[in-house]
């Protein structure tokens, strides 16, 4: 009955019903407004709050991705990253965060994808910094490696190592040890024990 009567709400009654139930739920919950945040971001992101949404959506993502409830924590992070394309005053590097999130939690669940959409569109959004588009391109050949894509595993490794040319910060030697030692272990799997030896050097 009361999904028909919602149903049966124009828009922008439900709109105002969002606004007010989130409303009086985060006074209600001031105290704790994470255990909360599931709720207070379903009602703002149909409010069309973008700015309480993104808030509370990154939270409620980042709490069920510390508890491995991974599906949920997939709605959150895309209900974020949703929001932050109204908000013109998130910096991109919190939002390339979120995709990136959104890409760890797709990839745990299998979906190779969705996960290598996620990282592509993080790595779009931090292109200013080489050792961010490098992890994530190393996180994108994870993604084909688990998809049994062998080929696009190494082209996307080649990808973050070539975006580490000409930096000269401190950590480009760390994360191109990490791209070489994950290669090793596609050439491993692909069974060229030469190239493995090779790229482990």
């Amino acid at each position: 009955v009361h999904d028909v009567a919602y149903r049966g709400l124009p828009y922008r009654r439900r709109r105002e019903l969002h606004a007010l139930a989130g409303s009086m739920i985060e006074d209600m919950a001031r105290d704790d407004l994470a255990d909360a945040a599931e709720t207070l971001a379903l009602h703002f992101s149909e409010s069309g709050n973008h700015a309480k949404a993104w808030q509370h959506a990154l939270v409620a993502g980042d709490k069920a991705k510390r508890t491995y409830a991974n599906a949920e924590a997939a709605s959150q992070f895309r209900r974020a990253v949703e929001a932050a394309r109204h908000l013109e005053s998130v910096p991109p590097t919190e939002v390339a965060d979120a995709w990136s999130s959104l890409g760890e939690v797709r990839d745990l669940m299998g979906q190779y994808e969705d996960a290598r959409d996620a990282f592509g569109k993080a790595a779009s959004l931090v292109a200013f910094d080489p050792l961010r588009v490098a992890d994530l391109h190393l996180r994108r050949a994870e993604a084909w490696f688990g998809s049994g894509n062998l080929s696009q595993a190494k082209r996307s490794l080649t990808i973050g190592r070539r975006a580490l040319e000409g930096s000269r910060k401190s950590a480009v030697k760390a994360a191109l040890a990490r791209i070489d030692a994950y290669e090793s272990s596609v050439h491993a799997a692909n069974e060229d024990p030469v190239a493995a030896l090779d790229a482990a050097r």
